[in-house]
């Protein structure tokens, strides 16, 4: 005598509460996130002899290691840049202004001058190297 064989039914997997989590997933990230604007700065990399040397007007910041800065090869701390900076906006025209870090200079402290430098008016500010 044969029995007759169980046939199994396979329970299907609803894909609608995956759809439903997924989509809840999304809402909650899309509300969570912040779409701030984001500021950059744009540096060029220029050959700091051939930017100095080509317009009078503009002017050579450089940064040492130990946080001591040079403005156009003399001494100089932030304010006097500052003062430097504004003077020289204010006579007009492109002033070329080159910030010139020394080898294993921190970023930190050429953000620090290029923040006192803009603050001041300058915007045609540029990385050079030697």
């Amino acid at each position: 005598m044969r029995l007759p064989e169980e046939t199994s039914k396979r329970s299907l997997v609803s894909l609608t509460p995956l759809i439903d989590v997924v989509f809840i997933l999304l809402i909650f990230f899309m509300l969570a996130s912040s779409f701030l604007k984001w500021e950059h700065i744009e540096l060029g990399l220029k050959e700091t002899v051939s930017v100095v040397s080509d317009k009078p007007e503009s002017t050579l910041i450089q940064i040492d290691d130990d946080g001591d800065y040079r403005l156009n090869g003399k001494a100089a701390d932030l304010k006097t840049i500052a003062k430097h900076v504004e003077r020289a906006v204010a006579t007009g025209g492109e002033h070329a202004i080159v910030l010139e870090p020394k080898e294993g200079v921190v970023l930190q402290s050429v953000m620090i001058v290029m923040d006192a430098v803009r603050s001041a008016g300058g915007r045609n500010v540029s990385l050079g190297k030697r």
